[in-house]
């Protein structure tokens, strides 16, 4: 069970005296004598090829039986421990390693369908957030016990541990196999704690007496269970750390018996605290109730690993560990959250930057195609040196100062207008990755070397003339918006003898398009039959709640006996005339062919103003065609729609994920279900 746990900011003195390495001017008797003694045990001179690591060493699971949040997934827990800055994370739930044993067995299922070429984008997605997450966060597996009276103590043990062997020390230990698999807290007439205390210690795991100044602690108050009992539960040999949860008390914690100044208590301890978190972050309704990371130790390592932090809990450097009050909220890495989703409209990756001038001028190329495009859209960010794979060590980019300049150079000679992005160094473990972002364009249309480009999903390639047509027209109105006062500016005072009036710069209009021939070898319409004035041929504005990817067909007409079509992007609700058949592209091709199919309303399975008319899985990609109904009650039809354009409602309304074919589920049911 949580303990009571303590969620307050301490005072700065408090704080600067448990976290720092030299004490503070003013100091009791006490306390000198402490660090005395601290300084006689260990150096206090921390060796330069050791770092202080954060670590959790009391998580639960949903795989206790009292978690309170039963949604969050694994990954969650990850993500949350990585925000806080957490790099060593234990999982403890209620007697039992189910947690633990989960996550490994939804990891092996997904690596499974990898192998097998059928995982889905996301699975795939998943699988690599899992991969970036544990080699940066390690995750021990544990135990929280509940032995005789109630006492908790926590076994941690290390990652290559079978699981099984893990499961045999608690069945030692007289937990029930029920208890077990339900990860129960209240477990029976079970072993004593000394006895936990010596299984654990010589089955190679770490001991820690969980909580011990509260509530199912080995110290806590109000519990008389003798003296000599106490002195043993808290100086036996095999224990390696006590648990407080009042270390931000200072000299007033609980762990100040333990400093080994009092007879009764001649073995000096280490003092360390844990979350005991039942969930990803403090309640708000009660914030005793710590989540993830939001209580932590620090330990002084060579390295981040099981063995080296048994070892530190093994020998007598006190120095070397110390409590931290201050929960940290760390941003997401960029770079990893663009990895995580992949290359998209505004995300790109470039793996290298080649030395040799014809590899170099074909990087270049396709990195100044992907700059035009998203100059174009709404702006981006484009890497060069790494790519999308998270796993994928980055190749970086050799001498980034001399490409930077040359990327400088080259956008400043071939893209017109002047278009200036920010271009950074930033490192990447050992390398330098340049990342380059590129602003949404206030002159757009941008082209590269008389060329216009667009981004269309994770690629880049030419525009249409339509779509040049519709990038300048954005463009235009920002432009004549920029240049219109606002209406909040006064007036500027008129003199008394005014100039003759300057005749206003026009705001140049795009050129009208030139009469060319279609695809389809017709003669193309007149600018004045493609591009009927505005007021002519309203387009209704997007529908609120529209999804944010595929497209809808606004409007259709027949000339001459030929079908023309205009087309909404629904990535940026750009507007598209004139498409017909034969100069429609995949999904426009398809939207305007199921367009013309008859769309029986009645039969439309609503639920409330969305309905989803079909829905399945295309290139390993869902794809998915919407409705909805406008105020006025017509029916509007979005096609080729995929999950990252949905919103929640739109979700909900999905089916699930469709079952793996019968050879993946035969295969899947002869994976062994152990993880350890």
């Amino acid at each position: 069970m949580p303990s009571n746990h303590k969620a307050k900011s301490v005072p700065q003195q408090v704080q600067h005296t448990a976290v720092a390495d030299k004490p503070t001017a003013s100091k009791t008797t006490s306390q000198k004598r402490n660090r005395a003694r601290t300084n006689t045990d260990s150096p206090t001179t921390a060796p330069s090829n050791k770092t202080w690591v954060r670590a959790d060493l009391h998580v639960h699971t949903p795989a206790s039986h009292d978690y309170e949040e039963p949604g969050v997934s694994y990954l969650d827990i990850l993500r949350q421990a990585e925000r806080r800055g957490v790099r060593i994370l234990a999982f403890t739930d209620h007697n039992t390693v189910n947690g633990y044993r989960a996550m490994h067995e939804e990891i092996k299922q997904l690596e499974f369908l990898e192998r097998l070429g059928r995982i889905h984008p996301e699975e795939q997605g998943r699988l690599n957030e899992y991969r970036r997450l544990l080699h940066k966060v390690l995750v021990l597996p544990g135990f929280e016990f509940t032995a005789t009276f109630g006492f908790h103590v926590l076994g941690i043990f290390p990652p290559t541990m079978p699981l099984r062997d893990i499961e045999r020390i608690l069945m030692d230990l007289r937990v029930p196999s029920s208890v077990l698999d339900q990860g129960l807290t209240e477990a029976g007439a079970t072993s004593d704690v000394l006895t936990a205390y010596k299984l654990i210690d010589e089955s190679g795991g770490i001991v820690i007496a969980a909580h011990a100044n509260s509530s199912n602690g080995v110290s806590m108050r109000g519990f008389n269970i003798g003296g000599q009992t106490r002195i043993a539960f808290t100086q036996d040999p095999h224990l390696h750390a006590i648990e407080f949860t009042d270390l931000d008390r200072g000299r007033h914690s609980s762990a100040q018996l333990f400093s080994g100044t009092r007879p009764e208590y001649p073995r000096r301890m280490f003092a360390v605290q844990g979350s005991d978190a039942h969930r990803l972050a403090a309640s708000k309704s009660a914030p005793k109730r710590l989540g993830v990371g939001e209580r932590c130790t620090e330990f002084l390592l060579e390295e981040v690993s099981f063995a080296a932090l048994r070892q530190l809990l093994q020998s007598r450097l006190f120095d070397h560990v110390r409590p931290v009050f201050d929960v940290l909220d760390l941003p997401e890495d960029p770079l990893a959250a663009a990895q995580r989703d992949g290359p998209g409209l505004k995300v790109a990756f470039h793996p290298t930057l080649p030395r040799r001038s014809a590899r170099l001028a074909a990087t270049l190329q396709a990195v100044l195609c992907d700059l035009c495009g998203m100059a174009n859209a709404e702006g981006g960010v484009i890497y060069i040196g790494c790519s999308a794979n998270p796993n994928e060590r980055a190749a970086g980019v050799d001498a980034p100062a001399q490409a930077i300049q040359a990327l400088n150079e080259a956008i400043a000679a071939r893209i017109q207008p002047a278009l200036k992005p920010a271009i950074t160094p930033r490192r990447v473990n050992a390398t330098t990755v340049i990342e380059l972002t590129v602003p949404a364009g206030d002159d757009a249309p941008y082209m590269l070397d008389g060329a216009f480009y667009i981004r269309d999903g994770a690629t880049t390639r030419k525009a249409t003339r339509d779509e040049i047509v519709a990038i300048a027209r954005r463009g235009y109105v920002k432009a004549a918006q920029a240049s219109t006062p606002s209406a909040h500016t006064p007036p500027k005072p008129k003199p008394q003898h005014p100039p003759a009036p300057k005749p206003k710069p026009a705001v140049p209009m795009p050129p009208a398009p030139k009469v060319e021939r279609a695809p389809d070898n017709t003669p193309s319409p007149t600018p004045s039959q493609a591009e009927p004035a505005p007021s002519a041929t309203p387009i209704e504005p997007p529908l609120l709640g529209a999804p944010r990817t595929g497209v809808q067909v606004v409007a259709h007409e027949l000339r001459d006996g030929l079908h023309y079509f205009t087309i909404r992007d629904l990535r940026n609700n750009s507007i598209i005339r004139n498409v017909t058949h034969k100069s429609a592209r995949d999904l426009w091709l398809y939207a305007i062919q199921r367009h013309l199919e008859p769309l029986d309303e009645a039969a439309i399975p609503w639920q409330g103003n969305r309905a989803v008319l079909s829905y399945e899985m295309r290139a390993g990609k869902m794809r998915a065609d919407l409705a909805m109904r406008d105020a006025h009650g017509k029916v509007v039809v979005f096609y080729g729609v995929t999950e990252d354009g949905l919103d929640e409602a739109w979700r909900a309304l999905l089916p699930s994920a469709p079952a793996p074919a019968p050879e993946v589920q035969a295969a899947e049911s002869q994976l062994a279900p152990e993880a350890g």
